[in-house]
């Protein structure tokens, strides 16, 4: 991809560790590992509910609700 566009960014996604650092070793701009972002966010709403932040929890779920509602799928 680099040879035929030089300045384009290249993000990818990967499902190992393993995988994502020999994408990176390759010349990937971003690999996007997802069960590693899922478990951020699983930590973060679990860091709330232990802390007995239900002001940020609560925020939390309003700005997801809001995100899943505005999204248009194609697939269902």
């Amino acid at each position: 991809m680099k040879e035929i566009c030089p300045q384009a960014r290249i993000i990818v996604t990967a499902e190992s560790i393993e995988r994502a650092l020999k994408m990176y070793a390759e010349g990937a701009d971003y690999v996007f590992v997802p069960r590693i972002l899922s478990a951020r966010n699983v930590m973060q709403i679990l860091d709330m509910m232990l802390g007995d932040r239900d002001d940020e929890i609560r925020t939390f779920i309003n700005n997801e609700t809001d995100e899943l509602q505005g999204r248009a799928e194609i697939m269902r």
